[in-house]
């Protein structure tokens, strides 16, 4: 099995050693940190997105 969002929660991982998780260093970080770290977690598929897309083909009517 392929896991092709890997490469890209690796990646948020290793943004989040250099700036942090939480909000307290949000201040020093440039708005180029914040747009790739918003670019890496927009090509991460997390499971709450396969959910909701199932969901809604099954509400739809779609198979």
């Amino acid at each position: 099995m392929c896991w092709t969002s890997l490469p890209h929660v690796q990646a948020l991982e290793a943004w989040a050693d250099q700036w942090g998780w939480g909000s307290a260093g949000r201040r020093a970080m440039t708005a180029e940190a914040l747009d790739e770290r918003a670019h890496l977690a927009g090509q991460a598929v997390t499971t709450g997105q396969i959910i909701r897309t199932a969901l809604e083909s099954r509400l739809h009517g779609r198979p």
